[in-house]
């Protein structure tokens, strides 16, 4: 029996998403038995096409003897991340993309990620400007919070959907409006799940083309925040050199947001593009 042992796998989220799932997943039609090794809370993005799944840290697994046999081989995490171009994170190798989630009740106006890592591009918004929007919004919108209970916040009273599980999770990402917060793996999932998303920080340009081609492949709606001050026609000189369409801030899916601090932006901004995006 032909066999596929995929991992382990324990790069950033965001590449699992974009450059490992749905490589493996276009790899596994080529054999009858395909394993996959990574995080545990991960198990849900393969389970439409993996025969068995083991967790990188159980120490009863053991790869080397799940590997044994002619038959079988390995797409490792090198073998993932050697293929993807740095700043695109394409990957060179064929892809197939799944959209998660399903629309259930449970679906929300808003989601927010108020990230608390200390490391990035750009500084996290404060924990005082996440709780004076939430308390603009909350009696306008039905509004959430999601993250790992460890790198995000959640406002006092507000609900609290930090740490649930990734089935879940998708699935009101799926039911929900809005998902907004500076790029992170919630924002990237927030793709693969249809659920619009606003979005800034980072490395300007790789936040950019990730969010509005390389990483979008269901064409989700995007609003990223993006300085005012650009000549005419930089982006679309950048997005040729980067191998993205010219045209791709000219489509529908796509929204710039202009704003002088779009690296760190202000409560009053968030606010205006966040009412404006739910209102319509």
């Amino acid at each position: 029996m032909s066999k596929l042992i995929a991992g382990p796998y324990k790069h950033e989220f965001g590449h699992e998403l974009f450059s490992f799932q749905a490589t493996v997943r276009a790899l596994a039609k080529n054999y009858e038995e395909v394993v996959v090794c990574s995080n545990p809370q991960m198990k849900f993005l393969y389970e439409d096409f993996c025969t068995e799944f083991v967790s990188y840290n159980d120490p009863n697994v053991d790869l080397a003897a799940l590997s044994k046999g002619s038959d079988c081989e390995i797409f490792s995490q090198k073998d993932c991340m050697k293929n993807v171009r740095k700043f695109r994170g394409t990957s060179r190798a064929r892809q197939e993309f799944i959209k998660y989630g399903r629309v259930v009740s449970e679906g929300y106006d808003l989601l927010l990620h108020c990230r608390t890592k200390s490391e990035g591009m750009s500084t996290d918004l404060s924990i005082k400007t996440w709780n004076c929007v939430y308390e603009a919004l909350k009696e306008e919108y039905k509004i959430a919070f999601v993250g790992t209970k460890s790198q995000a916040h959640c406002p006092n009273g507000a609900k609290d959907l930090r740490g649930i599980e990734l089935s879940d999770l998708t699935d009101i990402m799926r039911s929900s409006k809005l998902v907004a917060g500076y790029s992170s793996g919630p924002i990237h999932l927030a793709s693969l799940c249809g659920a619009p998303h606003l979005t800034w920080g980072g490395h300007r340009l790789r936040t950019l083309f990730r969010y509005a081609h390389f990483w979008n492949p269901f064409k989700t709606p995007c609003y990223i925040f993006e300085s005012p001050s650009e000549n005419p026609g930089y982006l679309q000189r950048r997005a040729c050199l980067w191998g993205a369409p010219p045209d791709i801030f000219d489509r529908k899916y796509v929204t710039l947001i202009k704003d002088k601090n779009y690296r760190v932006p202000t409560v009053n901004n968030l606010l205006c593009a966040i009412r404006k995006i739910l209102n319509g």
